[in-house]
């Protein structure tokens, strides 16, 4: 059980590094269980700590407070774990504006990193470095406006990381960016943070994203060839987080609406596609389809000759909608898809595409097969579309402001 709470810990590390927040929260749950079942509470903490990631990259620091100072107030015996803990308990504290318990949860974080025993202070995820407890000051610092402490704090991390290392050198240069941001060295911020995106090494996942729509929200009403060229970047980057930031959402939030855009599209049957002639009269059809996600595609069957299908070997730009709920009239509660991208006409090096298609319309079985295309025994053809925007329009989860604007992802 002690290996499978250290795989369930990973697992969790993975999830949360992709984006998908709630499943990292599940399987960290499951690791601090596991742990629990073999009596081994340094998992534990590890896993608890693992856990706080949610609420701390949803902007709920009360949620953090709420899940760990329950285990912080029970005097438990100094690790990395629990510096861990105090860490997060510091950076939430900073977000609620608390700059005494701030300065409590790091102090107590460093005892805690103090007084380990030297051979569990280690890298990897299942330890707590010196360099990450001052990135984690650095944070905090910024949300208080100290940033002479923030720049030194960020400048310890700096010195103290393996800068080959491919995310928190990145988040410890962002918060230093953050730090001169707010000192007004806006010019010398946006080189560093653009350099910070543009490093090679950077694995851009939720925490890199997150720390660079931080400092993006910071310089984005100034205007100055820096700033320009730190959007610039930013957006061909990050351009998903880029539409949560104009949405005023944060990262789980998108998430979610990515969640739910490929739920429903995948719960849909028939969906409407336009197309444009060589003159530029528009045409509608009604297709059946299946739907393929990262890269984003959408699969249908459809006679060569129709006049859809001329219109996209002439224009492949296209676009379409998806209702899939039953429908009782003006006034219920809207959900619904559209989107747009290019469509092609697919050959007989789509064998794998068309099967798949087929599996889920066995019924096609009897007007397509690739041995029949190649024969020019048959009529109809497979068209993917691959999808570069999706609108998901959704007044049930999202009641408030039911417009999403999804990109598309095209690898």
């Amino acid at each position: 059980m002690r290996a499978s709470a250290k795989l369930y810990i990973v697992v969790g590390e993975i999830m949360f590094n992709v984006g998908q927040f709630q499943k990292a929260h599940e399987w960290y749950l499951t690791a601090e269980h596991a742990a629990h079942d073999v009596g081994d509470q340094y998992l534990a903490d590890i896993a608890l700590a693992g856990q706080a990631y949610l609420p701390t990259y949803s902007e709920d620091p009360n949620g953090v407070l709420a899940l760990l100072e329950p285990r912080l107030a029970s005097n438990p015996s100094p690790s990395p774990a629990i510096a861990w803990l105090w860490g997060s308990t510091a950076r939430a504290h900073a977000a609620l504006n608390h700059p005494e318990l701030f300065q409590l949860a790091i102090g107590s974080a460093e005892d805690a990193l103090d007084r380990s025993s030297p051979d569990a202070v280690r890298p990897g995820i299942f330890s707590f470095l010196p360099e990450k407890l001052a990135f984690y000051e650095a944070t905090g610092a910024v949300r208080l406006n100290d940033t002479n402490r923030a720049l030194a704090a960020a400048n310890r991390a700096l010195a103290l990381y393996d800068l080959s290392e491919t995310t928190e050198p990145t988040l410890a240069k962002l918060e230093r960016a953050s730090a001169l941001a707010k000192g007004g060295e806006v010019p010398e911020a946006c080189s560093i943070a653009a350099a910070a995106l543009l490093d090679p090494t950077t694995y851009h996942g939720v925490t890199v994203r997150t720390y660079a729509a931080k400092f993006d929200s910071l310089v984005r009403e100034i205007d100055l060839p820096e700033t320009r060229q730190w959007r610039e970047v930013h957006r061909e980057i990050h351009g998903r987080e880029a539409t949560a930031i104009e949405k005023g959402w944060n990262l789980f939030q998108m998430d979610t609406a990515r969640t739910t855009l490929e739920e429903y599209v995948r719960s849909g049957m028939l969906m409407q596609v336009a197309t444009i002639s060589g003159t530029g009269s528009p045409a509608i059809c009604h297709v059946w389809y299946r739907a393929h996600f990262r890269p984003d595609r959408l699969y249908f069957i459809s006679r060569h000759d129709r006049e859809h299908s001329a219109n996209i070997r002439n224009n492949q730009q296209v676009a379409g909608g998806i209702v899939s709920i039953p429908l009782s009239g003006l006034g219920q509660t809207v959900r619904g898809v559209t989107f747009k991208g290019q469509a092609r006409e697919l050959g007989t090096d789509a064998g794998a595409e068309l099967e798949r298609f087929l599996e889920r319309w066995p019924n096609a079985r009897s007007l397509i097969s690739i041995k029949r295309i190649a024969e020019n025994d048959t009529p109809s053809r497979l068209y993917e579309i691959g999808i570069d925007q999706w609108v998901l329009f959704d007044e049930q989860t999202f009641p408030d402001s039911p417009r999403c604007l999804i990109r598309g992802e095209h690898a």
